[in-house]
């Protein structure tokens, strides 16, 4: 602030109390007796202001009325998104703005703290300092062709990427953390997977696989729901790798529905259920 600027301010707030607050001489400036008793008047205005602002944030803990979350494309899978809109279901004037977005945007939202929690591959999102990490549930790669191929190679149980150089694959959109991470698991075993680096969509890829074009490898959880019918074969892929669907909660206070909500998508209470954790 300007020395100008500050000037006109203290003159502007002398005219609005009515009094001098300053006795000024050529050498300096000392507090007047008016401005002395307005001095403790003020301390106690700034005192009664951080009440109020320490009252309105203990209510908001306790009666916030939405949540956002962010989260990736795999909600449906094990009923975590039935599990989220029970949950806001079972709440009077409460709603959840939900976000689903692929993790590379994923994690660019988390760096910016643009939601109250986010659910994701732990795998995949990697260490992010500041988050709670819940672990929700473990979702293996599986290999997917048409059942005509697997009884072709006499596929019939667990398969490891060491046996698939040559397989013709269509994986996940090639601008996917998903992809860059199944890339490596080949990687892994010395090859590149021969790959039509396609950017599309897995009902996409699923209509290669049903006509025998093309095959795949996906997470489990996806695999059940998107490959039905006896034209798939769905294969158990054997590999280190893994993936862990998690929840990650910024660390430090959070709000009374934040608490609930972490325990409802735990699976340590029912989605209607108004459980704080200790």
């Amino acid at each position: 602030v300007s020395q100008s600027a500050l000037s006109k301010s203290i003159v502007a707030l002398e005219e609005e109390l009515g009094g001098r607050l300053f006795e000024r001489n050529n050498k300096t400036v000392r507090l007047s007796a008016f401005g002395e008793f307005m001095e403790n008047h003020i301390d106690n205005l700034i005192e009664a202001y951080e009440a109020v602002n320490r009252a309105a944030g203990e209510f908001k803990l306790v009666n916030q009325q939405s949540l956002t979350v962010a989260t990736c494309q795999n909600l449906p899978a094990k009923g975590l998104s039935s599990r989220m809109i029970a949950f806001e279901e079972a709440r009077k004037n409460f709603y959840i703005e939900i976000n689903e977005e692929e993790h590379l945007k994923l994690l660019s939202i988390m760096r910016n703290n643009g939601a109250d929690a986010y659910i994701g591959y732990r795998e995949i999102i990697g260490h992010v300092s500041g988050y709670d990490i819940y672990d929700l549930y473990e979702d293996p790669l599986v290999f997917i062709t048409s059942a005509e191929h697997a009884a072709r190679k006499g596929w019939s149980g667990e398969i490891s990427p060491a046996e698939l150089p040559g397989e013709w694959l269509s994986i996940v959109r090639t601008d996917t953390l998903i992809y860059s991470f199944i890339s490596r698991i080949f990687r892994n075993y010395g090859y590149k997977p021969q790959d039509a680096l396609s950017r599309i969509y897995p009902f996409t890829i699923r209509e290669y696989v049903r006509r025998g074009m093309r095959s795949t490898v996906l997470m489990k959880s996806s695999a059940g729901s998107l490959f039905k019918g006896r034209e798939f074969a769905i294969l158990p892929l054997q590999c280190a790798e893994k993936l862990t669907m998690s929840l990650f909660v910024p660390s430090g206070k959070r709000t009374k529905v934040l608490e609930e909500f972490i325990t409802c998508m735990t699976g340590l209470a029912s989605p209607d259920d108004k459980i704080v954790r200790e």
